[in-house]
């Protein structure tokens, strides 16, 4: 119980830290839309809602992260996300811009995260906190901005 308050202090303060530096940057319409798109992505990864999730993403969409060797396809990816509908539930996120550069049809945005969460597999059960970079990609057609590409790097945790 303790580790979990801790966590959840620690998780406040980040937050308070960025909204700081949100609110001192000025951000264009575009570049609102597109970080409103990344909001919603992880509204829908932490409620599980896959249909949702998939929409959003690029049929091309590949990812990568600091832990695999090689990208995921979006079939993979969607496949690992209904893996973990069953066998996680997310607490606590937290998601906080860094860059968001946007043209006429394309987005590059970099933001730093952290989350909570709880695991499952049978009578184990076992929590973490996870935080670390992503850098996404996104296209715009017919006026939906969609996940292309995206490389998550994951912070070494403190054992």
């Amino acid at each position: 119980m303790k580790k979990t308050i801790n966590i959840i202090l620690a998780l406040s303060v980040i937050f308070a830290f960025s909204m700081g530096s949100l609110s001192a940057q000025e951000w264009t319409d575009e570049q609102i839309e597109v970080w409103q798109t990344v909001e919603q992505g992880w509204l829908d990864w932490q409620s599980g809602d896959i249909e949702t999730a998939s929409a959003s993403m690029h049929d091309k969409m590949q990812g990568w992260n600091n832990e695999n060797p090689l990208p995921f396809s979006k079939a993979k990816i969607l496949e690992l996300y209904a893996m973990m509908k069953e066998n996680m539930k997310v607490e606590y996120y937290n998601i906080n811009p860094a860059r968001i550069t946007v043209t006429d049809d394309a987005a590059v945005v970099h933001y730093y995260f952290a989350f909570y969460a709880i695991y499952t597999m049978g009578e184990k059960k076992w929590e973490e906190q996870i935080s670390g970079k992503n850098a996404e990609f996104y296209v715009k057609e017919k006026g939906k901005w969609l996940l292309l590409g995206d490389m998550t790097f994951i912070e070494e945790k403190d054992d």
